[in-house]
């Protein structure tokens, strides 16, 4: 037998040996694909999760906000109730503070971020 057979006989038998650790590699490789795959998955439906309870704590906050505009509106009327019994009575008509703009939410919304803006809050 001359060297150069021994030589691809050689070559052969590490091909041979390098197939068949791929082969048995292999799925073992697909098993970690898969998990990562299913980790991943369960990962973003997690996070979609969060970020409805985020829409909704804002959904939330909105509605508290339309809530807290009807018991502003309400307590302004009856502070324009007492001025006028103010008035029946002899006194000075006294100043109702912060008059909103607006009756539409999102208009108040808008008028009260730039309101934080303005003074750096936010």
């Amino acid at each position: 037998m001359n060297e150069e057979q021994s030589y691809e006989r050689l070559l052969q038998a590490l091909q041979d040996m390098k197939n068949e650790i791929a082969k048995q590699i292999r799925p073992v490789e697909e098993q970690i694909i898969h998990a990562n795959r299913e980790h991943i998955r369960v990962s973003f439906t997690q996070e979609s999760q969060r970020l409805h309870k985020c829409l909704e704590q804002i959904d939330n906050n909105i509605l508290a906000c339309r809530q807290a505009l009807d018991e502003y509106n309400s307590i302004r009327s009856g502070l324009s109730g007492l001025n006028e019994k103010l008035t029946q009575v002899g006194s000075p008509v006294m100043e109702i503070p912060d008059s909103l703009q607006s009756q539409d939410l999102a208009e108040i919304v808008q008028s009260r971020l730039d309101h934080l803006k303005a003074h750096g809050k936010i």
